[in-house]
């Protein structure tokens, strides 16, 4: 139900991602012959129909964020968002993750996508596969909330965990990436203090250090002279 109080730019919003889904939904949905079985088109099947189809997806999902954005473990990662556009992305990685895998060859590399689009808040935010369960797990729970039967809720979540492997991996990087950070970082420093020590800039101490090598190795060439010398 579209709330009466929206604007016209939600209910663009709304009737774009409406076309997005049916288009995706159509295209995964759609038989290559008239004669197939029905038992063999209910395979087929996209999970977009199973929940009721675009609209009822739509639906679900304006419930499934209302939940989002005031979970306490979520809350933090959605202030000053916009809305409308993160509803119109998930809309079409669902419909397109919802759809039969044998059927989704040319539809758009989600697991590339969500790597990319949530790099950011893996190294800055500290996204992990956490919290990626956490938001899986109020999609059940909206299902669930809405009367969506058992079984095309437990296909559903199937689904959507299939891209675990992207937080886990995403924030694996990110805490690899911190720990090279925060070793380099330490290094330096222990070098600017052993350099301030010595009462002489980092660049400074460079310098001096070249010199005494050269120094020292004149010394060392003087005395070997002097004992070529003496014997």
């Amino acid at each position: 139900m579209i709330p009466s109080n929206e604007s016209s730019t939600d209910r663009d919003d709304h009737t774009v991602a409406t076309a997005e889904t049916a288009r995706v939904t159509n295209t995964s949905s759609s038989t290559e012959g008239g004669d197939e079985k029905d038992e063999n088109a209910e395979r087929h099947l996209n999970l977009v129909d199973k929940l009721g189809g675009p609209e009822k997806l739509i639906r679900l999902m304006d419930e499934f964020y209302s939940r989002v954005i005031v979970d306490p473990v979520l809350t933090k990662f959605f202030l000053n968002t916009d809305m409308n556009k993160l509803k119109r992305h998930s809309l079409n990685i669902i419909a397109t993750a919802f759809a039969p895998t044998e059927r989704s060859g040319d539809a758009m590399d989600i697991p590339a996508y969500l790597s990319k689009s949530h790099k950011r808040l893996f190294e800055q935010r500290g996204v992990t596969e956490v919290h990626f369960d956490r938001f899986v797990g109020l999609f059940v729970e909206t299902m669930e909330s809405l009367d969506v039967d058992p079984e095309t809720v437990g296909e559903a979540e199937g689904k959507l965990r299939r891209f675990r492997c992207v937080f886990e991996e995403g924030a694996a990087a990110a805490a690899s990436a911190r720990r090279i950070k925060r070793r380099d970082s330490k290094v330096r420093f222990l070098d600017e203090e052993r350099a301030r020590s010595w009462g002489v800039s980092l660049s400074e101490r460079e310098k001096y250090v070249a010199g005494a090598c050269v120094v020292a190795g004149a010394i060392v060439a003087s005395c070997l002279v002097l004992r070529k010398r003496r014997f």
